[in-house]
This record gives structure tokens, C-alpha cells and sequence, in this order.
């Protein structure tokens, strides 16, 4: 019971309250006070939290640490969460159009990445930076993406056109013009030879992928090969998480740019086949065992089974992260347990 009640005290969720966040604690009572126009939960021993000078003016983002103190004053446009102790964060540049080639100028500075004191690692240059993972980031520029170290260098791969960060060893890329997107491994080089239309992250062993001659998803394996196709026309899969992976089942004509007549979303097991039925509107990751879904415009919580958690009547809800997800009900912010029950409300 007292590892319980740490455990409880060492946990910060964002919370509402009159327009301001906060962050309560896992027993639900608020240990941050509200004083922010935006809030996210935290990551990496850091929150990114957001402020106004006034109504009409733009969110500056900055960072706080367990305890709610300001660790680096919000100053950025856009900012990421901490992973491996780095954040990718724009410092108010903005790129432009300035020729028929599509070719981008910078205004202002960039994004790119900082550590945990604000520093900025490396350049802060860039159109995008995605998070940091498994030791490397990504950044683009105007037509091509490059991976970096954790100090901001750029590795000897690629450029590519575009590419997604590391997960499970393996980092989603394409080279452009007729190619089309794959894998590649912590060498940069193409391990699974880029050919699909669309590709996801790699979770659980395998990972979704728009099959170009079929233009319906497929799931594949480490080693390139497919695991299974997705049952039916499926236009739509998300990576798996705690056995389970969203997607997307349609009833459409015969060609893919048809209109669907009906849409409906529901879980894959690893085996290709429906866990959870199609059902949904809307089918959002499991987390914590849990996954935030949407009939018409309202929201609820699903477990790994189908089974209903949270009824679907919230306005709004967020995904679960440590034990709490975030909805909103009769337009007052509650905090939701796994188990359905109501932690704290507004």
C-alpha cells in the first residue's frame, strides 16, 4: 500500500480547471498549480507547457520539471516532448515559397533540437524535426530529410526524401521520385527495399504498409517478408500496441479514389484478424491497456477485448498515460482510472 501511495504521489497528469492547466497526482489531487494556456504530460522527466501574452497572441512552449518549476521559459512556436534528452522545437521561423521549383526560404530561424537546459544541439535550421529515438533524430529541409546524432551532426546517410525516427531498430524512409517507402537499419542502409505507398513505424515485430498494387494494407515482418494482408479493403492500419492495431475496414467501388459507402474501424490480432469488430467511427492506439474511440461525436475507452471502460459520451479524450486519460464530459474536464472510475473532475 505505501509503494502504492509513492507511486501515486510520483505521477503528474495535465488537468483543466477555468481555462488554465495543472497537473494532479495519481491520487488526484493537484500538485501543479494551473497557470498554463496548454499542457502536455511528461516525458523524459519534463512537461511542455504553453503560454499567452494575450488572447489574440500565438502559444509560446516552453518547460517544466516534476515539481512545476519553469526549467526552460516558453520561447518556441512549436515544441516537441523530451526523449533521450532531446526536444525538437521551432524558434518562430517560418519558410516561404520564393520560386516556380517549389524551393523554400527560411524567415526567422528553425526547428531543430535542444537538451534538457535549453541549449540548442546542433542547428536550429531546419523546415521539421522529428523526435529523438534509439539515439537519432530526424530533421528536414526543403526536399530532403537527414538523420543526426545527438549532437546535432549529421550521419552519413541517405539524404532521402523523407523519413520517420527509429523504432524497434528499424527507421521508415524513401529516396523519392519513383520509389517508394521502406525500412532501413542503423547502417542507413535499405533493409527492406522501399516499394509501399505508405508505411508506418515498426511495433510488436511488424508493421503496416500500403500495398501498391492492391492499395490496401499489409502488415510486415523484420525480415521484409509479409506477415499477413488485412482482411477485406482496408485503406487505413496503425502500428500495434498490447497485441492489437487499428484499421480501417471500407466497403468501396472498384477503383480507390471511389468515395467509401461505409467505413467502420476495429482491432487486428497478429493473426490478421478481427479482435475487435469494426464498429467505431474512430479507433485511436491502446495504451495502458486502453484505447480512446469514437461513435458519432463522442468518445469513450475500449479494453483489449472490446469491452466498453469508459462509456462513449465524452465531448473529448486523450489517450491514457500512466494510469489517467483526460475527457471531457458536460464540457467539465474529468481524469479517468483504467478501470473506468473517475479520479478527479473539474
Amino acid at each position: 500500500m505505501e509503494q502504492e501511495r509513492h507511486q501515486g504521489t510520483d505521477v503528474r497528469q495535465p488537468v483543466r480547471v477555468r481555462e488554465r492547466y495543472g497537473y494532479i497526482d495519481g491520487n488526484g489531487r493537484m500538485c501543479i498549480e494551473p497557470r498554463w494556456h496548454a499542457a502536455r504530460p511528461f516525458r523524459d522527466g519534463l512537461a511542455c507547457v504553453g503560454t499567452r501574452a494575450r488572447p489574440d497572441a500565438g502559444t509560446r512552449w516552453g518547460y517544466i520539471d516534476h515539481d512545476g518549476r519553469v526549467v526552460i521559459p516558453p520561447q518556441f512556436t512549436r515544441a516537441g516532448d523530451f526523449a533521450e534528452g532531446r526536444a525538437a522545437v521551432n524558434l518562430g521561423g517560418e519558410y516561404r515559397y520564393i520560386d516556380r521549383d517549389d524551393s523554400w526560404s527560411l524567415e526567422g530561424g528553425g526547428e531543430g533540437f535542444i537538451d534538457r537546459t535549453g541549449t540548442p544541439v546542433g542547428e536550429l535550421r531546419f523546415r521539421s524535426a522529428a523526435g529523438f529515438s534509439e539515439g537519432v533524430g530526424v530533421v528536414r529541409g526543403d526536399t530532403r530529410a537527414w538523420f543526426v546524432d545527438r549532437h546535432g551532426g549529421r550521419l552519413r546517410w541517405g539524404p532521402f526524401a523523407d523519413a520517420e525516427p527509429f523504432a524497434d531498430g528499424l527507421a521508415a524512409a524513401t529516396r523519392g521520385g519513383d520509389g517508394g517507402w521502406g525500412w532501413i537499419d542503423a547502417s542507413g542502409e535499405f533493409v527492406i527495399a522501399p516499394r509501399y505507398v505508405r508505411v508506418d513505424r515498426f511495433s510488436e515485430g511488424l508493421a503496416p504498409a500500403l500495398d501498391p498494387a492492391t492499395y490496401t494494407y499489409l502488415f510486415v515482418n523484420r525480415s521484409g517478408s509479409v506477415a499477413f494482408r488485412t482482411p477485406g479493403i482496408c485503406r487505413f492500419a496503425m502500428p500495434f500496441a498490447h497485441g492489437r492495431a487499428a484499421a480501417m475496414a471500407s466497403d468501396e467501388g472498384p477503383s480507390p479514389l471511389d468515395p467509401p459507402r461505409r467505413v467502420a474501424h476495429g482491432y487486428l490480432d497478429h493473426a490478421g484478424q478481427w479482435a475487435i469488430a469494426p464498429r467505431f467511427d474512430a479507433a485511436g492506439t491502446f495504451s495502458d491497456g486502453r484505447a480512446c474511440v469514437r461513435i458519432g461525436d463522442r468518445h469513450g475507452f475500449i479494453d483489449v477485448d472490446g469491452e466498453v471502460v469508459v462509456p462513449v459520451d465524452l465531448e473529448w479524450a486523450g489517450d491514457f498515460a500512466d494510469g489517467i486519460a483526460l475527457g471531457m464530459r458536460a464540457g467539465r474536464c474529468h481524469a479517468f482510472r483504467t478501470d473506468g472510475s473517475v479520479l478527479w473532475h473539474e
